[in-house]
């Protein structure tokens, strides 16, 4: 299962669990085996998270601008560093690669060798 992809709401599985163990306080089982990420980075991937999880889009996921960063950061009262903001975009770029990745092979007609 694919923790990273964007369901039909919009949100992904990750996001999901997430919310409930922020709500019930109690880590799903699904994330137990999630490898760790470092200390010094969980911040970020928590941040793209929150991030993401508010994109816009029409035909697809719009990626995240300086604007939502900026908004994003004066509603929560963060105050990424412009090395912070740097990872951000780029976790957003490598999401939008891999989304636009699955899009196109869930989009590609499987055919049938003809008889």
């Amino acid at each position: 299962m694919s923790y990273d992809a964007p369901g039909k709401d919009g949100c992904t599985a990750r996001q999901h669990l997430e919310r409930i163990w922020k709500q019930t306080g109690r880590k799903p089982a699904l994330l137990e085996d999630e490898p760790a990420l470092h200390p010094a980075v969980e911040h970020i991937w928590s941040w793209f998270n929150q991030l993401s999880g508010t994109r816009g889009g029409g035909f697809g996921p719009a990626p995240i601008t300086f604007q939502e960063i900026d908004a994003w950061a004066r509603l929560t009262d963060s105050r990424p560093t412009p090395w912070e903001i740097e990872q951000l975009l780029r976790l957003d770029h490598i999401w939008l690669s891999e989304t636009a990745k699955r899009i196109e092979t869930q989009a590609t007609p499987k055919t049938t060798p003809k008889k």
